[in-house]
């Protein structure tokens, strides 16, 4: 199971926001008091969350598809260890089972 392309981007997207957020952010504080310096650091603060949030969705995503890749390595395997057993109970195979016999009544 691969990785969709969605967790892929946004992982590769987040660390730019995370800087660009953070220097815009970090920037109003060595000018001292501007007219523009809440407006700045707002715009900065928002900038770094939407990273954190790519980033933490990124995560979750990577998450989700180990778990799911988990669940299907132990599907895989249930199945075949139970094909197994069939084979070993039934020589000829799954095909010859119920050859020539009819469930439910005579025709």
């Amino acid at each position: 199971m691969r990785l969709p392309g969605v967790a892929t981007a946004l992982l590769v997207i987040s660390p730019v926001f995370l800087f660009f957020g953070a220097v815009h952010f970090m920037a109003t504080g060595p000018r001292g008091y501007f007219d523009n310096a809440q407006n700045q650091a707002v715009v900065g603060l928002v900038i770094f969350g939407v990273g954190v949030g790519f980033l933490l969705a990124g995560l979750v995503l990577v998450g989700v598809r180990t778990i799911a890749q988990q669940q299907l390595d132990l599907l895989r395997s249930t199945m075949r260890l139970s094909g197994a057993r069939a084979l070993e109970q039934d020589p000829a195979g799954p095909s010859s089972a119920g050859l020539g016999r009819r469930e439910g009544g005579a025709s």
